[in-house]
C-alpha cells in the first residue's frame, strides 16, 4: 500500500527503467495491470508502477469515484513516489487529463 495526499492505493512495482503507470479494466486489480502491461510492452527495460484502482482490492472507494478524482489519484501515486517532476512539466499535466494523454504524446515518441 502507498499513502498519498488523497488516500492509501495498492500498488506493486517491477523492473528497472523509465516508469509506466499501468491500469487495469473492469477486472481484478494491480496484478491485472501488471499482466496487461507487460503483454502490450513487453519486458523491455522499464519499470511498472500497476495500481489497483478506487474499489479494487485493498484500493479503498471512498473519494475517488469520478474518472477526475481517478485521474487525480494517479497524479498523487506518481507524486508520492517523486515521478513527476516540477508543476511545468508534460507528464504532470498529462497525469490530471488522462482522457487528453493522446495530445501529450507526439506520434512515434513512445518507445512501444
Amino acid at each position: 500500500m502507498l499513502a498519498t495526499r488523497v488516500g492509501d492505493v495498492e500498488i506493486a512495482r517491477l523492473g528497472q527503467g523509465s516508469p509506466v503507470l499501468l491500469l487495469h479494466g473492469a477486472m481484478g486489480g494491480w496484478e491485472q495491470a501488471l499482466i496487461l502491461g507487460r503483454a502490450a510492452i513487453g519486458r523491455a527495460p522499464l519499470e511498472f508502477l500497476a495500481i489497483s484502482r478506487p474499489g479494487y482490492l485493498r484500493t479503498p472507494l471512498a473519494r475517488s469515484k469520478t474518472p477526475a478524482e481517478q485521474a487525480e489519484l494517479c497524479a498523487a501515486v506518481l507524486d508520492s513516489l517523486a515521478l513527476l517532476g516540477p508543476p511545468w512539466w508534460p507528464s504532470r499535466a498529462a497525469a490530471r487529463a488522462p482522457l487528453n494523454l493522446h495530445s501529450a504524446i507526439p506520434p512515434g515518441a513512445a518507445p512501444w
